[in-house]
């Protein structure tokens, strides 16, 4: 047992429940931040531009069968990427940034399906479960593969990394993609 600060009882496991809805209302509170960095909706043609701090590494989710179905229901498929990103520190003190084009065409193999790309990073807290923060990317860019015998890592997989490690030296970044 152990005495709360209201003065009441508690037994160990009303202790660890206790604590556990604390995580839960933590983690909660966590992904609602995650969807506020979202600065605007899908679409080929506009932008995504998301705002990360060092909080969200880490805290992406996975693609789903969902949203893989949905990015292959897109009426336009977008055949590049322009990405660009921009790290600070803690004081809002711009450190650096790059930039870059990534092209799109479509899957190669036979029967192969667009990946749901996340337009940020799974590792940068993207949210791969939600088809507003995916879209149709070639497979073998998407993984930093090889595609027509040429490695992709240094074209999209390669700056979601540099990104991911300057916010985690830093504070925090934006991201931002453009589908074209």
């Amino acid at each position: 047992m152990k005495k709360t600060p209201t003065g009441t009882v508690q037994s160990k496991a009303e202790n660890q429940a206790s604590i556990g809805t604390m995580l839960d209302s933590y983690k909660n509170q966590a992904v609602q931040q995650q969807v506020i960095q979202r600065v605007n909706a899908v679409s080929v043609d506009d932008p995504y531009e998301f705002e990360v701090t060092r909080g969200d590494l880490g805290n992406g989710t996975d693609t789903t069968q969902h949203t893989r179905d949905s990015v292959n229901s897109w009426k336009k498929f977008p055949t590049g990427i322009n990405w660009s990103y921009s790290i600070y520190d803690v004081g809002d003190n711009y450190i650096d940034g790059d930039k870059g084009y990534t092209s799109n065409p479509p899957p190669q193999k036979v029967g192969q399906r667009y990946d749901a790309g996340h337009s940020l990073g799974r590792q940068n807290g993207g949210l791969g479960d939600d088809s507003q923060w995916v879209f149709p990317q070639n497979p073998q860019i998407n993984r930093g593969n090889r595609f027509n015998g040429n490695k992709t890592y240094k074209q999209w997989r390669e700056p979601e990394n540099v990104f991911h490690n300057a916010v985690n030296d830093y504070g925090k970044g934006t991201w931002k993609i453009k589908l074209s």
